[in-house]
């Protein structure tokens, strides 16, 4: 098995900021050069301001321990030049070598040099603790399926760099990109996003009235296209009745006509289309199977959309055409509705799909409840459905109000026999055999134990 030439030693990601600061420390990582046992550190700088000359950075340097280094001296690294390089980073593609016993680093920004003469240093009473931020990745399906529509619709600049939803704070305001920023400034010193913009499209009530409001026009779309398959059927009953009155061999050249065009709309994946004009047909050669046939596809096309309600609806209909009882179940498993799961899984015994997810739904049906710590009794884990809460109480923070995190379980961390769920920067497994649940935070574990 091949392994990196590099061992990640550390992930050096900055919590403290200063708001005025001209440039940053983004980002780095500590690194060794397993084949030549050299230890590298990379550096991500941003400029925030124009007209920089330079920019000191102190390292201190730790041994594996977190001891300070014998006989080293905190490393002071100068960028030169800084108003010669055209792009906004600097820092990423010069590694610079440390003494090999080095195993950790914490760095800071020290002094910035203008090219007016002027010089910032760094004023710790002036540093802020950046808040934690809800990750993009960590909402429910749905709903970062419409920060995706949301893209598409008015694609942001930089948009890959954001990951979290803003925080609006007395005296700041956090960007999705994770940069604290003065109240004062209209776009993110680091990534250029609008403020505006970002608190308008990027906090849950938004997205969760667009997702709503985008799963009910695909409901009234859905209404709007019975109506016109009604008013079809009516329209296309009315032609073969008259037809009839002429001969049955018209009759069988518009039925063929008809068929053929439902043919063409499936291959066209106009599905709602085509299951109109096979329903016209009645019983004319398959068109009951291929009526069955674009309702079903549609419905997958549906699922692809997360319209799952909508999905649930045909594969209810469809009843046992191909594996849409399979569906059914699964969506009821994905939506939460883990009782009528079991009843619809259960009952497919043949089906080895419906098998797995029968077992994933009883290891979420016996995951269900309140679980507490059973080191402080303080904090607890609420699971409901696919949708884990947490909640801390209030004597811990000096804001006098709970903290909250809901995160929503992935289908791919949920197995007959194991749970894993992340909110970071604690692990969290749930182990069905045994119904114990433990949080880990680097060598550190918690049990849980369940209340109800």
């Amino acid at each position: 098995m091949t392994t990196s030439r590099y061992h990640r030693l550390q992930e050096i990601t900055p919590d403290q900021y200063e708001l005025e600061a001209p440039a940053e420390i983004e980002k780095g990582a500590l690194l060794l050069d397993t084949q030549t046992k050299t230890v590298i550190l990379q550096l991500r700088v941003n400029k925030l301001k124009p007209n920089i000359s330079s920019i000191m950075i102190r390292a201190d340097l730790f041994d594996d321990v977190g001891r300070v280094l014998k006989g080293a001296d905190p490393l002071i690294l100068t960028y030169s030049d800084v108003n010669l390089i055209e792009t906004e980073v600097i820092g990423e593609q010069t590694p610079i070598i440390l003494d090999p016993s080095v195993r950790q680093v914490e760095v800071s920004l020290i002094e910035v040099h203008l090219t007016s003469g002027r010089i910032w240093k760094t004023q710790s009473k002036n540093l802020i603790q950046k808040p934690e931020q809800i990750a993009i990745l960590s909402l429910e399906p749905g709903l970062k399926a419409q920060v995706d529509r949301e893209y598409e619709i008015a694609p942001p600049k930089n948009s890959k760099k954001l990951k979290f939803l803003p925080i609006q704070s007395k005296d700041y305001w956090v960007c999705a990109c994770g940069r604290p920023n003065p109240n004062s400034s209209v776009e993110c010193e680091r990534c250029g996003i609008d403020k505006n913009w970002g608190f308008a499209i990027l906090n849950i009530e938004y997205l969760r009235n667009k997702f709503d409001a985008f799963l009910e026009q695909s409901r009234l779309s859905e209404l709007e296209q019975k109506k016109t398959r009604k008013k079809t059927t009516r329209r296309l009953i009315a032609i073969i009745s008259f037809a009839t009155l002429l001969t049955m061999l018209i009759y069988y050249t518009i039925s063929s006509i008809k068929y053929v065009q439902g043919l063409d709309l499936l291959a066209l994946k106009q599905y709602n289309e085509a299951s109109t004009v096979f329903e016209s047909l009645g019983d004319f050669r398959n068109s009951n199977e291929l009526m069955n046939e674009a309702d079903y596809q549609r419905a997958a096309e549906l699922v692809e959309n997360l319209a799952y309600q909508m999905a649930l609806d045909i594969y209810r209909d469809l009843n046992s055409y191909k594996d849409s009882e399979f569906y059914h179940g699964k969506l009821e498993y994905l939506a939460g509705d883990l009782l009528t799961a079991r009843t619809i899984l259960q009952q497919l015994k043949d089906n080895p799909d419906a098998k797995k997810y029968l077992e994933k739904t009883n290891a979420l049906l016996k995951f269900q409840g309140t679980w507490v710590d059973e080191l402080t009794g303080d904090y607890i884990i609420v699971v409901s459905g696919r949708e884990v809460t947490y909640a801390l109480y209030e004597r811990f923070l000096d804001d006098p109000k709970h903290f909250y995190y809901k995160v929503y379980l992935k289908d791919d961390n949920i197995t007959s026999d194991r749970i894993t769920f992340n909110n970071e920067p604690f692990f969290y497994t749930y182990d069905v055999a045994k119904n114990k649940l433990t949080e880990y935070l680097e060598d550190i574990r918690i049990t849980f134990h369940r209340t109800n």
